[in-house]
């Protein structure tokens, strides 16, 4: 970054390389702001690169992602909601987060196969959406679609469905009239 960006052009002020001046809140916020710019800078050139393009020309499965995304995201959010209709203050969260959202993750075979887990995390994995998302978003953008990613995608929309009807019943229910 030095290479790129002269001290005297962000404060010609300062005349020795290490004065007390240039330290403090201030540089901080102005080292922070510029390396958001390059960062920023480099996300733009990335995203009009051909390397974006590329993929999706390989695999056009990969433009099923944004709506197993939207499913999956719409069935853990309305889960969220009724947990947040259930409990009565915000404290009892990291208890469903400890609870049911880290072993979720952890037989969901995003970290590493469940093949290699004991048969009873096997048939949890089964039951749990976060597999069924990992599964179709790695099959639609490695491994190509099959006939089971049908039974993958049921499974996340009834997740969706049956979570969103949940929350909706347990937030009539604490609704004041």
């Amino acid at each position: 970054m030095t290479a790129l960006i002269e001290p005297h052009s962000i404060e010609p002020h300062c005349t020795e390389p290490h004065s007390t001046e240039r330290t403090g809140p201030g540089r901080r916020a102005l080292d922070w702001t510029m390396i958001r710019a390059l960062l920023a800078k480099d996300i733009a050139a990335a995203s009009r690169s051909k390397a974006v393009v590329i993929p999706m020309l390989v695999v056009p499965f990969v433009l099923l992602v944004p709506p197993i995304a939207f499913i999956s995201g719409f069935g853990w959010s309305s889960f969220g909601l009724l947990v947040a209709a259930t409990f009565k203050t915000i404290d009892s969260f990291s208890y469903v987060q400890s609870t049911v959202i880290t072993p979720l993750f952890l037989v969901a075979g995003s970290f590493f196969p469940i093949d290699g887990l004991p048969h009873w995390a096997q048939v949890a994995a089964n039951a749990n959406p976060l597999y069924h998302c990992v599964q179709l978003v790695r099959n639609s953008v490695v491994y190509g679609l099959d006939w089971i990613d049908l039974w993958h995608a049921g499974f996340l929309l009834v997740f969706a469905l049956v979570m969103w009807r949940l929350a909706i019943w347990r937030s009539e229910k604490r609704l004041i009239v």
